[in-house]
């Protein structure tokens, strides 16, 4: 996506692959998704599932493809319309 309007789309692991591969990403795409958001006042509460690609085999770590996911709640805490502090909350 850019801009909020679907750029590319992929069907099947193959095509998603061929798609992150044309970006020329060094080691990793991440991709979220929003599963529930809470805005009040000066504090934004948003739950996201977080999904994590390796584009590479990292040495004695994940293989290349093999995706990592988790839930993570995030917290931000704004002052004078500015960020002030974020807090990552991770679930699993």
């Amino acid at each position: 996506m850019k801009n909020g309007k679907i750029i590319k789309l992929a069907f099947g692991i193959e095509e998603f692959k061929s798609i992150l591969n044309s970006f020329d990403l060094e080691y990793q795409f991440i991709y979220w998704k929003i599963l529930n958001k809470n805005i009040k006042n000066e504090v934004a509460e948003i739950t996201i599932k977080q999904k994590i690609f390796f584009m590479e085999d990292i040495p004695d770590g994940p293989k290349a493809w093999d995706m990592k996911e988790q839930i993570s709640k995030m917290i931000f805490k704004f002052e004078k319309l500015k960020i002030k502090n974020i807090f990552i909350i991770h679930k699993n």
